[in-house]
């Protein structure tokens, strides 16, 4: 019997030594493997040298592209006065990288990955718990279930708000200022479309698209609201219509505080008025460089064209101006404007060329101006030469889409106008954003009124 147990003890140690050596070499293999791992890191990465060999000129022509643009938001935010957020976000969003987890924390992860997936528990709950422990611990809640749940669920909307300003706030300010102005310049060809004296509409049109801009830019200092207000002010009468006599109903007043003008005259004078009071008493700010842009487009309306030309020359001053291609390209074109209503076409065939040379962007909308000066001249030809070339241009098609929809149809539009037997082009539907134009709405109208009477003759055959 002694001999038996003595025999198992034995067996039970040799049991554990083998398990002890079998642990020993799976932990051995494991740092192995992780070295072999490390090892094949440089090997890897020195296969794929190639590869970025030949991708390296593409990525220095997308870094110049992005360091042309850093430069652009940098400038414009600077001369808005929010370069030193931006520069603080970058800083702080600059940290060092992660190490790459070896092949025993990859297992680790696995392992927590499936025991995730086994019992249900993902991180979107233990978020919502988070959320609801920090809503509810923000002050005690009632005690009365149904008014507990009401208190839980305006705190839970009160918090989704904020992590959604926070989230806007979020952007750099050189993003804001960026995504702003692009929105204030517009397209080139809207204002072309209705009138020449229209830039100013063009360019002011987007300042209320710039609201979160000019929220954000004033909100740094105490007087948050008078700039905004004032600026709201000039562009709602921007918009307002222009009718004899107001037969909306009182109620309907009340609800839309937009000015009705019975004159035009009317409304190009309270424009100006609300513009320069914007640009007096706020000067300095971006929001009076904007409102300069509505100023010289309202001198343009009252055919004041030495007060408009001096409007744009105060906007190339501006640093922002200097900043940004885009406010640059439209004073320069406003000042072409201004010109060409003093019939001093020369000047303003000067001033389009120069606009030719502010940015590629901007070339064909230039050559579109100097041939409409030429053709003013009375150089037919020579115009009809421009406008051939810039149609053909214009009927490249890019990956983006057709090139300048809109400035194509008006270079085709005058083309026709000089040479008949050119063809009229095919009208898109309508007037902006796919809507009836007037002419479309009484073109239709018209066919409907003799459907209806050729109807009411139908009609009255049947009868007899």
């Amino acid at each position: 019997m002694a001999k038996d147990k003595d025999k198992d003890r034995d067996e039970a140690e040799d049991r554990n030594e083998a398990e002890d050596r079998d642990e020993s070499d799976e932990a051995e293999e494991e740092e192995s493997d992780d070295g072999e791992d490390e090892g094949d890191e440089p090997k890897a990465a020195a296969g794929k040298d190639d590869d970025e060999d030949e991708d390296e000129s593409d990525d220095d022509e997308d870094d110049d592209e992005d360091d042309e643009r850093h430069a652009s938001t940098s400038g414009v935010a600077k001369a808005l006065g929010v370069d030193g957020e931006e520069e603080e976000g970058e800083a702080s969003a600059k940290e060092e990288p992660a190490a790459a987890p070896n092949r025993a924390a990859r297992r680790r992860e696995d392992a927590l990955k499936k025991r995730r997936a086994r019992t249900g528990g993902d991180k979107k709950t233990s978020d919502d718990e988070d959320a609801d422990e920090a809503v509810s611990a923000k002050e005690p809640l009632p005690k009365d279930k149904n008014l507990r749940a009401k208190e839980l669920l305006k705190r839970r909307q009160e918090a989704a708000a904020s992590r959604q300003s926070s989230t806007a706030v979020g952007l750099s300010a050189g993003e804001m200022v960026q995504d702003s102005l692009a929105r204030a310049g517009g397209s080139a060809t809207k204002f072309l479309r209705s009138h020449w004296k229209k830039l100013g509409v063009a360019i002011v049109a987007g300042v209320a698209g710039t609201a979160g801009l000019l929220y954000f830019l004033e909100n740094r200092q105490e007087s948050t609201g008078k700039v905004t207000d004032a600026l709201s002010k000039a562009v709602m009468m921007e918009n307002a219509p222009v009718l004899a006599e107001d037969k909306r109903p009182e109620e309907q007043k009340a609800a839309d505080p937009t000015p009705v003008f019975p004159t035009g005259e009317a409304k190009a004078e309270a424009v100006l008025a609300a513009y320069t009071k914007v640009v007096d008493e706020h000067k300095g700010t971006g929001a009076a460089i904007l409102a300069k842009f509505g100023q010289a487009g309202a001198y343009l309306d009252k055919n004041q064209a030495d007060q408009a030309f001096s409007a744009y020359e105060e906007i190339l001053r501006t640093e922002l101006a200097k900043a940004d291609v885009d406010v640059r390209a439209r004073a320069i074109e406003g000042k072409g404007f201004a010109l060409e209503s003093k019939k001093d076409f020369d000047g303003a065939m000067n001033v389009f060329k120069e606009l030719e040379g502010v940015d590629k962007v901007y070339a064909d909308l230039a050559k579109y101006h100097q041939a409409r000066m030429l053709l003013a001249k009375g150089e037919k030809d020579k115009a009809k030469e421009i406008f051939l070339a810039l149609k053909k241009t214009l009927e490249v098609p890019t990956l983006e889409g057709p090139q300048a929809p809109h400035l194509r149809q008006m270079v085709e539009e005058t083309l026709h106008s000089i040479d008949p037997s050119i063809p009229r082009p095919k009208r898109q539907m309508g007037g902006p954003k796919g809507t009836l134009s007037a002419d479309e709405i009484e073109e239709l109208r018209r066919k409907f009124e003799e459907m209806q009477k050729q109807q009411g003759e139908g009609h009255g055959d049947d009868a007899h």
